[in-house]
């Protein structure tokens, strides 16, 4: 529980309260690490901060800007999502990198960040302006804007990945090329892609963790989506 300067914790359901060793500034939420039940996650005015011993410590992960709130991946605990005024960023080492993760966003003053349903397939992000927007990893890829397509979705899994990526076109149209993009512009990969009963398949293993923009060039257009590649 998280309340003022400091952290609280209970040993026995709640019926009592302990204040962690060492006080961290304004703690507006926090995110527990599912398979080690002693480091935590707290986002507070001053940034990102975990600790690995009950509290006893802290170390800071990200400066960011009033962080109202941080979650980690359902199925893959050191993809971190923190939220605050001046949006979203996300880390796919375990707090070591950052990248932002705000294309779409019309309001950068987050309030809020939620996982739904199982598997954490979708995320959802609450703004200041009470306006609230979503994003599904994995379930499909967007319009280009540049070259709109007129079948607008394909089907990429899994996301994030770990380095082996499956992409079915659909009804997009032949597959012309693959193009893989970091947050700079840099392409990393741009390749003629081979298809096998309806899918591509690509093996990422040797591209450095971090988020990518995937696009797809077809006969009938192209198609874009953010990738998490997670290691």
């Amino acid at each position: 529980m998280s309340g003022g300067p400091n952290v609280f914790y209970s040993t026995d359901f709640g019926q009592s309260w302990l204040s962690c060793p060492v006080a961290i500034d304004s703690a507006f939420c926090l995110a527990i690490h599912p398979r080690d039940a002693q480091t935590v996650y707290a986002a507070t005015n001053r940034g990102l901060f975990r600790t690995t011993d009950q509290g006893a410590h802290w170390t800071s992960l990200y400066r960011g800007r009033r962080l109202t709130s941080v979650r980690l991946y359902p199925d893959g605990p050191d993809t971190i999502f923190v939220g605050g005024d001046s949006g979203v960023a996300v880390s796919t080492d375990g707090g070591i990198s950052w990248q932002p993760f705000n294309a779409g966003l019309g309001n950068k003053a987050i309030t809020w960040l939620e996982f739904a349903g199982s598997g954490g397939v979708t995320i959802f992000c609450g703004t200041n302006n009470s306006a609230a927007y979503r994003y599904s990893f994995g379930t499909g890829l967007t319009t280009a804007p540049r070259e709109p397509a007129p079948c607008p979705t394909a089907s990429i899994r899994p996301c994030p990945s770990r380095g082996v990526v499956t992409l079915k076109p659909g009804r997009l149209g032949l597959p012309l090329l693959v193009r893989l993009q970091d947050v700079s512009g840099r392409t990393v990969l741009d390749q003629s892609p081979i298809i096998r009963n309806g899918e591509i398949r690509l093996d990422l293993t040797g591209i450095p963790a971090g988020v990518y923009q995937l696009e797809l060039v077809t006969t009938r257009g192209a198609v874009r989506s953010r990738l998490l590649l997670a290691r």
